[in-house]
């Protein structure tokens, strides 16, 4: 269901509940800032790398994180993913080091925070493999369970405190029910028209999908605001690796394996790209060893073909065909 069918309802409740505190300046309680610090866990992609979270949320729905990494792959871009939407990108530097700032009200180098990490998955994934390096489970926000986000107008602006219902309503608050008050999910009292590319949660096998809403829809919804960005070529698909993956046909002791690999893994490895495709089945044709040909012998009187050179054929009564390899057999019966 598109998010404007999903809010209609909601939203005219809350255009009444306005239009009846409209000239009223309610105080918002004080509210205490919360500092959350998590370390990152290294994965099996990056094993040595270290970092840290650190999740800052102030009253009136404002919040910041900063994410810290160590030992990472030098001089790479990594994106930075919170409950499967990529919202941003750490940059290491030659020694493998990186720091990525967001914030609900960007300034500078910091970068959009359109949802609440608290309890959500953060992974740092590098962008050329689409592997995680590093991730954490931030703890959710439990210091005051039972909490609903209270809408209050605040000189002439909605804000967000979380508090319980009983506190809500005699301030002329708006219950919007539990939840978090990061983003603010409170409409403004001058909706813009400005439309942003929202990620609504849809937990299927295709991931989160792509919503062009405005801030107001997207936060009622429990989406990820990405900014004012297009949905097509679909932002909140699922990261994938940057580079795709080849046929690689690698020469071994036994002949030819095949590998999928990036090209330049491939090259690397002195294999031969074959493009884009799967190892199985293989498409590597197994190649003799230079100089060597096709000899059929008789075995039990079974035509049967070996891989030798021109003097073993001869010395074991073979019958030499040249060069070429014996899958398929060349020997007739």
């Amino acid at each position: 269901m598109h998010i404007r069918e999903m809010m209609l309802c909601r939203h005219t409740m809350l255009v009444l509940a306005a239009v009846v505190v409209t000239g009223v300046t309610a105080v918002p309680s004080a509210g205490a800032k919360v500092s959350v610090k998590r370390q990152l866990t290294p994965t099996g992609a990056a094993p040595s790398a270290q970092g840290q979270v650190v999740v800052v949320v102030a009253k009136h729905s404002k919040g910041k994180m900063q994410i810290v990494a160590h030992h990472l792959r030098p001089n790479a871009t990594f994106n930075v993913v919170v409950n499967s939407v990529r919202i941003g990108t750490l940059t290491t530097n030659g020694g493998g080091n990186g720091r990525a700032r967001f914030s609900t009200t960007p300034r500078g180098h910091d970068q959009l925070l359109g949802v609440d990490p608290q309890g959500q998955l953060v992974e740092v994934q590098d962008d050329d493999s689409g592997e995680d390096a590093l991730e954490t489970e931030m703890p959710p926000d439990t210091a005051d369970a039972g909490d609903v986000q209270c809408c209050r107008t605040h000189e002439g602006e909605a804000e967000c405190d979380e508090t319980t219902p009983d506190k809500c309503t005699p301030d002329q608050g708006v219950n919007m029910g539990a939840g978090s008050c990061m983003p603010n999910p409170c409409p403004s009292t001058s909706p813009s028209p400005d439309e942003i590319a929202c990620c609504v949660p849809d937990h299927d096998e295709n991931g989160p999908e792509c919503e062009t809403a405005t801030v107001d829809e997207c936060m009622a919804s429990q989406g990820v605001n990405l900014g004012a960005v297009a949905c097509d070529p679909n932002p909140c698909a699922p990261t994938s690796p940057s580079t795709p993956e080849i046929a690689c046909c690698v020469p071994d002791d036994e002949g030819v394996e095949c590998e999928e690999q990036t090209a330049d893994e491939c090259t690397a490895l002195g294999g031969t790209n074959l493009g884009t495709g799967t190892c199985d089945p293989t498409p590597c044709a197994s190649t003799p060893p230079a100089g060597d040909i096709q000899c059929c012998r008789t075995h039990e009187g079974e035509t049967e073909c070996d891989e030798a050179t021109p003097d073993e054929c001869t010395a074991d009564g073979g019958t030499n065909l040249g060069a070429g390899t014996c899958d398929p057999n060349p020997c007739t019966p």
